[in-house]
């Protein structure tokens, strides 16, 4: 995959995501299994929203630039942000189940190699 196309689909869904975790959070959750959400539990999901939509911004400004440390950096992050979500959703299904969840695993495990195989290529 072109690191343009993984740049701009990643910033489409962090954006999509984390604006959705932003404004209902209680709705997003409610797909993962989780009861209602106390205060504290949205606060933290929209803390969550407000790192995605950060990461979207992030993803969408550098998907045009040329091969740099900065790029390389961002990639290795993402692989590294990416991996841990897919390894903390199969935590998470183990535990708490809900159909996104498990969903996630797939999805953040193939996206962590796609941004591995983005920073190895430049």
């Amino acid at each position: 995959m072109p690191v343009k196309t993984l740049f701009s689909a990643y910033a489409a869904f962090a954006a999509v995501s984390g604006t959705a975790l932003l404004l209902v959070p209680s709705t997003v959750m409610s797909f993962y299994g989780a009861p209602s959400l106390d205060f504290a539990g949205t606060s933290l999901a929209r803390d969550v929203g407000t790192v995605l939509v950060g990461l979207a911004v992030m993803c969408w400004m550098v998907r045009n630039e040329d091969p740099s440390n900065a790029r390389k950096a961002l990639t290795l992050g993402l692989t590294v942000v990416n991996g841990l979500w897919a390894l903390l959703s199969v935590i998470a299904g183990i535990h708490v189940g809900g159909w996104l969840v498990w969903a996630e695993v797939p999805f953040f495990g193939l996206v962590s190699i796609l941004f591995l195989l983005a920073g190895r290529s430049g």
